[in-house]
Parts: structure tokens; sequence; C-alpha cells
């Protein structure tokens, strides 16, 4: 008997992606800035983008690359105790989550990361990975979603109800922690494009829906060989089953 299977998982997309680590300070990076920044601009050259920039600040000590790939840019940021890449999707399109493994973005951080593993323990205070979403459904219109959110929380409503005379925007917040330690904090709430600019920087052509920001990391790590997109695909899974599940479960209560 064949399970049913929801081929929407391998639909789900992200807008707006961040992965994040973090590590002691390493002075050493002060004296391989330049050959760091090398290494990386390469490898964008190599990567044949629209367009690749690789910039040194010597006086914040820092790397960082800005890349252009159709309605795509990313940036790879790389300071004394930090390496973090933050990319956007702009239009409609988005990007699979299931995909992000293979995104580029990755790749460059991996050249970066491998130059770090030379010069230090591979130990790492922390590995996060940030996405946002928009569920678009016709129980997910703004106003509907808005009131529904408000009338949970009812008690904080009334209270603001009497100061001013309209309630604009609500979301709710939680955080959460694994037996293997992972964490992970969600945010969700209505959206409309109106909101376009307090989320994301490129234009999207989304009218309306629940957004999700969902932010899952470890901290205190020691793996020798980390990559980002070995990594980054152990949070996959995660990623859209606990949003596959929020969107049924909240669509469920709306009806």
């Amino acid at each position: 008997v064949w399970e049913k299977f929801d081929y929407r998982k391998l639909m789900l997309k992200t807008y707006k992606t961040i992965f994040r680590l973090d590590y002691p300070i390493s002075f050493q990076l002060i004296d391989e800035l330049g050959k760091l920044a090398e290494s990386l601009h390469t490898e964008s050259i190599n990567k044949k983008f629209d367009k690749a920039k690789t910039d040194v600040n010597l006086q914040k000590r820092t790397l960082t690359s800005h890349i252009v790939l159709g309605q795509e840019q990313f940036r790879i940021h790389l300071s004394l105790q930090e390496l973090d890449a933050l990319i956007e999707h702009g239009g409609s399109e988005g990007y699979l989550v299931r995909k992000l493994p293979q995104h580029p973005a990755c790749d460059l951080a991996d050249t970066l990361l491998r130059q770090l593993e030379k010069r230090n323990a591979p130990k790492y205070n922390r590995f996060g990975v940030r996405l946002w979403t928009i569920i678009q459904r016709k129980e997910f219109a703004f106003e509907k979603l808005r009131d529904f959110f408000v009338g949970r929380l009812s008690p904080v409503a009334k209270s603001l109800n009497k100061s001013f005379s309209s309630i604009e925007e609500v979301g709710v917040v939680l955080e959460a922690k694994a037996e293997d330690g992972k964490k992970s904090r969600v945010i969700v709430g209505p959206y409309t494009k109106e909101e376009n600019n307090k989320y994301f920087s490129l234009p999207h052509d989304i009218p309306e829906g629940l957004i999700v920001d969902l932010d899952m990391w470890y901290e205190k790590l020691e793996l020798p060989g980390l990559t980002v997109s070995k990594t980054l695909a152990d949070f996959v899974s995660d990623f859209i089953n606990i949003i596959e599940e929020l969107e049924h479960s909240l669509a469920e209560e709306m009806k």
C-alpha cells in the first residue's frame, strides 16, 4: 500500500535565508584576509555570476562578497568571529527549501570554511539557519489572519484597545529546544505586500499570506570537516516538516 505523499513539501519556498557560523575569535585572520579575499574572489569569478564584488575592510577586519544572480542577491561576510551568508530571492518565485544545500552561496562559504579550519581548531560557538517564507492560501487572507490572531490574544488586545483605536499588526513568537540540543524560534503572523520592506530588501509579487520566520541553531559544536552545505541539509527536513505542520494546523483552526 502506497502512503499518500504531500508534494507541497517539495515545493516549499524561502524568500530570504541567513546562515551563520560563530567561532572563538581568531586574530590569525588579520594576516589572512588578503588570501581569503583572493580565494573568494576567484571562486565567485569561476561561478560566472551576473555580478560579483569582493571587498576587504582593513579597519573592521572583515571580508564581504556581494553577488547578483538573476533575481537573487546574496552576500558572504567573514569577520574575526563570524562567517555568515544572506540570500534574498526577489519576485514571486522564491527558492526551493529542499535545494538550499546546493545553493552557490554554500559553495562560497565552504571555500572560506576550509581555509578557516586550516588555521583554527574546529570548535564553533553556534551554527544556525534562519529563513522567511510566505504561505498563500484562501484561509490566509491578511485581515482574516489578523482577526484570528487578535482573537486568540484578546486579553492583550483589550489592553491595547483602551489606549489605541485599532490593532494594525499581530504576530506570535515561540521558542523550543530538542533533546539533541537543537534550538528553534518561530515567528508567525499575517503578511501583506505593503509590509515588504519590513522583511525584505528586494520587491516581491506576493499580495498577502502567512509569513513564517523560522530560526534553528546548535550551540557549542566541535565538528572537524564541517561544511555549510552538509550541515544545512540536516536542517532542511525540519524546516519543511515544521512549516507544513504549522500551515495544516492553523488552517484547521481557522475553519
